[in-house]
């Protein structure tokens, strides 16, 4: 490895142009594009590990006089500080692919040749209502601003819901519409949590439909997350889940409901016909089977029906033992 500046610089160029990132050619770039071509470089496309200083500016002294140190070393000097050579996750904006982290890469394998990164991900940009965001265009703001008035979760789901290589479009209209969404998974979450509260266990299996959906939201999820992070699908394969969840909390509600209706037609009490059937079941226990069916009766007679199973009894609304007896005379 090259000892001197220039030297290094040179080492430098050969492996930034490699393109690994920008997949640019050394024939792609053009000298005084971007910066006035510098004649102390070896080759107009190297970059400087270390800037002259000017009147004026912070400097420290080193061995090619007052300066400091170039842009792209800043990072690799930090992420090496702090992270190491090898670490799993480099981000920052599209316009750092090309030069900043492709010289990044150059310069720390340069410096360690075990140096490596697992992933570069590099986010779209984010406009405000169509336009760029901009602090002179004072459509600027920031993340503590946005959170003052929506949820924290709200601003998340908002921007996964765009690939994060994709451009982005900020409003508080698409703030707003996150935010109900949010809003619906999380109520659907609740009315899950107080259906299952109200019936301690679930007496029977779930259905093979249920076992399927549960199987494919699994695989969708883990399938689109696998791709590139790819979680707008992520997001649209749990549509179809929460659509079954309400489906299945209304008819619940309805069952509910119907419940209800049968015991106050009845004239009796939940806790009451519970007693009935706890009396029953002892009646059982104790081979009182004139009494047991005595109890079953009774309760047939204003509309409520008995089911029994190894998990225990059960009960439903039935049509009345007298209405349906009129209803067969007639």
């Amino acid at each position: 490895m090259p000892t001197d500046l220039k030297g290094m610089c040179i080492f430098l160029l050969t492996n930034s142009l490699l393109g690994r990132l920008s997949g640019r050619k050394l024939e792609d770039n053009r000298s005084g594009e971007r910066v006035a071509v510098d004649s102390r470089r070896i080759n107009p496309a190297d970059f400087a590990l270390w800037k002259s200083s000017k009147d004026g500016e912070p400097y420290w002294e080193s061995p090619w006089g007052p300066g400091r140190p170039g842009w792209h070393i800043e990072c690799s000097a930090m992420s090496s500080t702090y992270l190491g050579y090898m670490f799993d996750i480099h981000g920052g904006g599209m316009d750092l692919v090309f030069p900043h982290h492709e010289n990044e890469i150059a310069q720390s394998c340069a410096a360690c040749s075990k140096s490596s990164i697992a992933y570069s991900v590099h986010n779209g940009f984010v406009t405000v209502n169509e336009e760029k965001m901009s602090k002179s265009l004072k459509n600027f703001f920031t993340i503590r601003e946005v959170l003052e008035l929506y949820h924290p979760l709200a601003l998340r789901f908002f921007l996964i819901g765009t690939h994060y290589r994709s451009p982005i479009n900020y409003s508080t209209a698409h703030l707003d519409v996150a935010s109900d969404r949010l809003y619906y998974i999380y109520q659907s979450l609740l009315d899950c949590e107080e259906a299952l509260h109200q019936q301690a266990r679930l007496s029977d299996s779930l259905p093979p439909e249920t076992l399927q959906c549960i199987d494919k939201l699994h695989l969708d999820f883990e399938s689109s997350m696998s791709d590139d992070l790819h979680t707008p699908v992520a997001l649209a394969s749990i549509s179809e889940p929460l659509r079954i969840i309400n489906e299945l909390l209304h008819t619940k509600k309805i069952l509910q409901e119907l419940r209800e209706k049968a015991l106050k037609r009845a004239e009796i009490t939940e806790d009451e016909l519970l007693q009935k059937i706890e009396e029953r079941t002892s009646a059982r226990k104790n081979k009182q089977y004139e009494r047991s069916d005595e109890i079953r009766k009774e309760l047939s007679t204003i509309g409520i029906a008995l089911m029994d199973s190894p998990d225990g009894t059960s009960w439903r609304p039935t049509v009345p033992q007298s209405v349906e007896e009129h209803a067969n005379v007639t």
